[in-house]
């Protein structure tokens, strides 16, 4: 309940705010208020999950602008976030990066796959 309370509107208000599409940068208030919420957790809780999974789909958006502000957004968490939480920051980032890089692999890997399998079945392997 902890964590579901900090992460609701009012959080989602400030992401939105902070990774608008427009030519201004990540006003400081907004930055400072993300972060502080990871030294309003305990450290036993996993605030990761729901911040990144906004994040990711705000990096994913079409506008350059947003993508850039989302990954400033992501540094401060990592630069400046409650040291409690880093673990848990750095094993939802490394699980985030391997979907990603599986994800936009996959489409080259799989046609290599067939290629391979049904050169070999032709040799009888």
């Amino acid at each position: 309940r902890e964590v579901k309370g900090l992460t609701s509107s009012e959080l989602e208000q400030v992401m939105l705010k902070a990774t608008r599409p427009d030519d201004t940068p990540v006003k400081g208030k907004h930055a400072e208020r993300l972060v502080g919420v990871t030294y309003q957790i305990s450290g036993r809780y996993d605030i990761y999950d729901a911040v990144l999974r906004k994040l990711w789909a705000k990096m994913a958006e079409k506008d350059w602008r947003t993508t850039i502000k989302a990954l400033y957004i992501l540094h401060r968490f990592s630069a400046d976030g409650s040291p409690d939480h880093a673990p848990a920051l750095k094993v939802s980032v490394i699980i985030s990066i391997s979907i990603l890089l599986l994800l936009l692999l996959l489409p080259r890997i799989i046609p290599l796959f067939f290629r391979f399998v049904s050169h070999n079945l032709r040799l009888g392997f």
